[in-house]
Formats: C-alpha cells, sequence, structure tokens
C-alpha cells in the first residue's frame, strides 16, 4: 500500500495535465480473501486509493489494474506444480494496456460489465479494470 499511497501524493503535485496513474490491485481484492487477509486489505485499499486520488491535474486520471494471476517467475516459482498457466496474464497485456491508457490515440479494448465493448478514451479517472485471462486471451472490463 505504501508505494501506491507515495506514488498517488507525487502524482497529485507532479503529474502532468492529461497524464495517467495506474496502480494495480487485484482482482481477488474484490471478494472476500480469508486464506491471504493481509493481501486482500492491501488491494482493497489500493482499489480505494484509485477511486478517491484528488486533486489531479486537469485532464489527468488515476486508474487501478486488477489483474486475477500475472505470470511472472516469481508466480512460476512457487504455484503448485501442473498449475493452469493458460489463465496467468502475461505482462506484455498489462504493458500494453498501460501504454494504450497512457497514449489516447492507441486503441484500448475494454467491456462494461455487461461485456459491451467501450472506448479506453471513454476510461474515467478512479475506473478499475478487470484482468483476467482464459485459455491465453485476455479480456479488460470495468467493475
Amino acid at each position: 500500500m505504501e508505494p501506491a499511497l507515495v506514488a498517488a501524493h507525487v502524482a497529485t503535485k507532479h503529474l502532468s495535465p492529461g497524464g495517467l496513474l495506474a496502480l494495480i490491485g487485484s482482482e481477488a481484492a474484490l471478494h472476500a480473501t480469508p486464506g491471504m487477509l493481509a493481501y486482500g486489505l492491501a488491494k482493497a485499499a489500493t482499489h480505494q486509493l484509485v477511486r478517491s486520488v484528488a486533486p489531479l491535474p486537469e485532464g489527468a486520471r488515476c486508474v487501478g489494474l486488477l489483474p486475477r494471476t500475472l505470470d511472472t517467475p516469481n508466480n512460476r516459482k512457487w504455484m503448485a506444480e501442473g498449475a493452469d498457466t493458460s489463465s496467468w496474464t502475461p505482462l506484455s497485456a498489462v504493458t500494453g494496456a498501460l501504454a494504450a491508457l497512457a497514449d489516447h490515440r492507441q486503441a484500448f479494448d475494454v467491456c462494461d460489465a455487461a461485456g459491451k465493448a467501450v472506448s479506453g478514451q471513454a476510461v474515467l479517472s478512479g475506473a478499475l479494470i478487470s484482468v483476467v485471462t482464459e485459455a491465453g486471451a485476455t479480456k479488460f472490463t470495468l467493475v
């Protein structure tokens, strides 16, 4: 939580107009996380920070990406043997989404909660975006 707070504080002071502050939450923290309480608390607090950060410079946005499981070397090291990695989100999908959100000219495929496509430019400050990968395909959905 501390890095997110520091980033938000710096953004309120130094982010350029039209800039982007993106914080990483967790899709799991949208629900109870009894098996990982501290993780769930920190990520839920990050979600609240995304929705609440203010004041940002004119046109600047704060958004939260909420991945389910990121495909990182550390996750591969600690996950159970035989885990289905086809449901893990590649880091390239997350970095591509961040680049598209930061550059309003790039296309960003995101859906609303009903599954209807929404323009990436319509992603407003305070948006939480679920990042779920299934069968190797990553989908971004506004929460």
